[in-house]
């Protein structure tokens, strides 16, 4: 309780307000997390603390997140962080890294899907790489690596996973050619998704993770959680540690 009132007030802080990532530096994609817990929380305990992320939502998007929209009200830039010490937003050419472009609108789609749609769209329309057989990737800009073409696979991950929640079927298919052709990925929610050309496992499970959001539940479930769970007596129902090598999960009692 006393995390999520501290977390509550400092949304608030004046004349900067955000939580640092590090020190002086806000990062939307961390500080939105935040911001689902609180709400997660309020929906358990029936109190209001997602108001102080909604504030600080309101003033980050009129200030830094993103910005420069094109003649579709899709972003050319995004910001990485601002730095509340200098007043500065991170948003040149060659601090545009497309993970935070996806992963910040996948989770800001609870808040605001219009704005995080556009984020979404954005990112494929300037940083997508789409091959002569459909499939689409999300690449490095430019800017960043030069002449050599690398791939994002976190920023394309959670593209798929914002494709799925956003009813882009369409690009669920491009992204799925893409992944299936280069990483050979698995459906066995146990076992890791990502293989080929992934380096390292602590590496994979990050976009495991992210993976399976793009396979939960149907879409639109990220704009009410608590249905997309089964409801807040579900969640407040006793969970246990289930060890299966490779994989530790967790089962409600009720569902086990």
């Amino acid at each position: 309780m006393r995390a999520v009132q501290g977390a509550h007030g400092r949304q608030r802080l004046q004349p900067a307000p955000g939580i640092d990532c590090e020190v002086g530096k806000a990062f939307p994609i961390c500080v939105t997390v935040g911001g689902l817990a609180m709400l997660l929380y309020d929906r358990l305990h029936g109190t209001d603390h997602t108001s102080g992320y909604e504030e600080w939502l309101d003033f980050a998007k009129g200030a830094f997140i993103a910005g420069d929209p094109d003649q579709d009200g899709y972003f050319r830039w995004h910001s990485t962080y601002y730095d509340r010490d200098i007043h500065y937003a991170m948003n040149r050419p060659e601090n545009q890294i497309p993970l935070f472009w996806t992963s910040t609108a996948f989770q800001l789609s609870v808040f605001d899907r219009p704005y995080a749609e556009k984020l979404y769209e954005g990112c494929i329309r300037y940083h997508g790489r789409q091959e002569a057989d459909g499939s689409l990737r999300i690449a490095l800009p430019r800017e960043i690596v030069g002449p050599a073409d690398i791939h994002d696979l976190w920023a394309t991950v959670a593209a798929l996973a914002c494709a799925h929640e956003f009813g882009d079927d369409k690009r669920i298919g491009h992204f799925l050619s893409w992944f299936e052709q280069h990483y050979q990925p698995t459906y066995d929610v146990l076992e890791a998704v990502t293989a080929g050309e992934c380096e390292g496992r602590s590496r994979a499970e990050i976009f495991n993770a992210v993976w399976r959001l793009a396979g939960l539940g149907s879409r639109h479930d990220c704009t009410d959680p608590t249905e997309a769970a089964g409801g807040v007596p579900h969640l407040l129902e006793p969970w246990f540690c289930c060890a299966e090598p490779p994989a530790v999960r967790l089962v409600s009692r009720r569902r086990r």
